[in-house]
């Protein structure tokens, strides 16, 4: 979900806090919980890293889609379909968690 560093300080450790689950999981009220007790209780300043948006960023040039609907069942499955094939392509079943990590050191 994010990568946390103190707003006022540099003594905090940064925290690095995932959650996953299934397509079409609603992580909103879980993420809007950790993020508010962050920022409220310990000072800390959160990023968000999305990997469905790292995803779509990789995805664009590889996949199109036939709808503007980027939610709907056939695009998503397509989307799959091209991750499942890029893993393939790389060798990488641990395609996603390079991602991320690569996208956290970024920031």
């Amino acid at each position: 979900m994010s990568g946390c560093e103190n707003k006022e300080l540099d003594t905090k450790p940064e925290l690095v806090i995932g959650l996953t689950g299934g397509i079409g999981t609603n992580f909103k009220q879980v993420r809007n919980i950790i993020k508010n007790a962050l920022i409220n209780e310990y000072n800390y300043q959160v990023l968000e890293i999305k990997l469905s948006k790292i995803h779509d960023e990789i995805l664009e040039s590889n996949c199109s889609t036939e709808s503007d609907d980027n939610k709907s069942l056939n695009n998503l499955l397509k989307k799959m379909n091209k991750c499942n094939e890029l893993r393939k392509a790389t060798g990488k079943k641990e395609l996603y968690a390079i991602m991320a990590v690569s996208r956290i050191k970024k920031t």
